[in-house]
């Protein structure tokens, strides 16, 4: 049995075009491969025939230029020249790439958004609300100052309305002459804090003004509205400040007419004939400044002091009037105990000076005779012994030169006053070099060289001094007498003394 195959299909046109390509293209090699192959060949060819046609036209060019622009062509010959670009050529990688232009286009939008709100949210809505806050405030602050500014409108004229009253009442009814010029003072002092007042007062006003109706304030107007609040409460606190000296100037007066009367009080007291001249004098100059004082509402505490002083004058009169009586009896208690005409006559000079001052009026000098007396008569009462001091790391003895004078030599021994009981004595020593005059219980007393050697060698015996008695001082004595030295063939007991020293001897 025979079997038949089928027939083959007929081939397809695109596979025959394809086919067709494919042995054009290879075709094409080979011809370029023939004519590279001939490269060399025909360099020269074409060098000869452009020989050839410059040498037809007669133009002569040398075989280099020739050469080099034959070489250059061949060596362009295979070079991609692209062609010029188009919008379709622009365009079309954006095409191409679409899908990652698109996402680096996304990432980049929510990087944006994302910068964008954070900004937002962090720096415009902060300050928005800052502004409002700023607002709020600046709002708060023009109601405040328009309320304080309404309670001082208030305020003010209570207060003047009092002051002016009472100013009035004082006017009508002292009968002093210097209240009523202190009225007049007043009066204009408080027309000077009004104006003051009103003045203070309109600014604020113009300042709270500015920015009416506080309620529809902007948040522009927030910072210059704050700055006129804080100026219109300025205003208020210094009209305040006026109101407040007014109102002291009410308080003035009424204590200038306490005082006034308390001057007067105090200036009776005084005003008498019996009123030592001197006393008399610095009361009525006392008198006249506090009532100077009064007329130009001037300070109380300036008349509070005259009346001070005039209470002091009428106590010190009262006083000197009984210092005669006390001088008397000092001076006969110190006559009582003085056995020494010297003190005697002490006695009667001092009585006769503190009475003098007292018929004077000088009540200190008349206290300081009294206090001589006392003091005269205790000096008079007390008795005690002259002793050389004699004691381990103490000066028995000493010279020196006097006040720097080389020719002169000083002697000196050192004594104290002790009682029967052995008490030390302090008694009061004038210095004889600088003048000065101290209470002390242990002095020098100046003595000539035979008796310094003298207490010298009665100490250097047996380091005891057996004549250690200097002098003695009884009772109703002013000085002690003296047993050793010059002073006990006489002199001035109380001269060449020092009460303090620094030198050796």
């Amino acid at each position: 049995m025979k079997s038949e195959l089928p027939a083959p299909a007929p081939a397809a046109f695109q596979d025959v075009l394809a086919s067709m390509a494919e042995v054009d293209r290879l075709k094409s090699r080979e011809e370029l491969l023939a004519i590279e192959a001939d490269l060399p060949a025909r360099v020269a060819d074409v060098t000869t025939r452009l020989r050839t046609v410059y040498a037809q036209q007669g133009v002569t060019v040398p075989d280099h230029i020739i050469e080099r622009g034959v070489e250059q062509f061949f060596s362009q010959r295979l070079v991609f020249a692209p062609p010029p670009p188009t919008l379709g050529s622009r365009l079309a990688p954006l095409w191409i790439f679409r899908r990652r232009i698109l996402a680096v286009g996304a990432i980049f939008s929510a990087v944006f958004l994302a910068v964008a709100a954070t900004g937002y949210f962090a720096f415009v809505v902060p300050a928005e609300q800052a502004r409002e806050r700023e607002r709020v405030a600046a709002q708060e602050q023009l109601e405040n100052a328009t309320t304080k500014l309404h309670s001082a409108e208030k305020l003010g004229a209570v207060v003047f309305a009092h002051v002016k009253e009472q100013l009035a009442a004082v006017r009508q009814h002292a009968p002093e002459p210097e209240l009523i010029n202190a009225v007049a003072v007043a009066e204009t002092k408080v027309a000077a804090g009004h104006a003051a007042f009103d003045e203070n007062l309109q600014r604020a006003r113009d300042a709270v003004a500015s920015f009416a109706p506080v309620d529809h304030l902007t948040s522009a107007r927030a910072q210059p509205a704050n700055v006129g609040a804080r100026g219109a409460l300025d205003a208020v606190q210094t009209a305040g400040r006026n109101l407040d000296q007014v109102s002291s100037l009410s308080d003035q007066m009424g204590a200038l007419q306490a005082e006034r009367a308390s001057l007067e009080v105090a200036w009776k007291r005084l005003d008498h004939s019996g009123l030592p001249a001197a006393v008399k004098s610095s009361a009525e100059q006392t008198y006249a400044h506090g009532l100077a004082v009064v007329a130009a509402f001037g300070a109380v505490t300036d008349v509070r002091q005259a009346t001070a002083k005039l209470h002091s004058l009428a106590d010190a009169e009262l006083a000197l009037d009984a210092l005669p009586a006390r001088i008397k009896t000092a001076a006969a208690k110190a006559r009582a105990i003085s056995r020494d005409p010297r003190a005697d006559e002490q006695i009667s000079a001092g009585e006769r000076s503190g009475l003098a001052a007292v018929d004077s009026g000088n009540a200190a000098a008349a206290e300081k005779n009294l206090a001589g007396l006392r003091e005269l008569t205790t000096h008079l009462g007390e008795a005690y012994t002259l002793r050389i001091v004699n004691r381990p790391r103490e000066y028995t003895r000493l010279w020196h030169f006097p006040n720097g004078r080389p020719n002169v030599k000083n002697y000196y021994v050192v004594v104290e006053a002790v009682t029967a009981e052995g008490a030390l004595v302090s008694v009061k020593i004038r210095n004889e070099e600088d003048g000065s005059t101290a209470a002390v219980t242990k002095w020098a007393e100046r003595v000539d060289e035979t008796t310094y050697e003298s207490v010298g060698r009665d100490k250097q015996d047996d380091s005891i001094i057996q004549n250690s008695t200097f002098g003695k001082k009884e009772k109703g004595r002013l000085a002690p007498e003296f047993l050793q030295g010059p002073k006990a063939r006489g002199g001035d007991p109380e001269a060449g003394r020092l009460n303090h020293w620094q030198y050796k001897g």
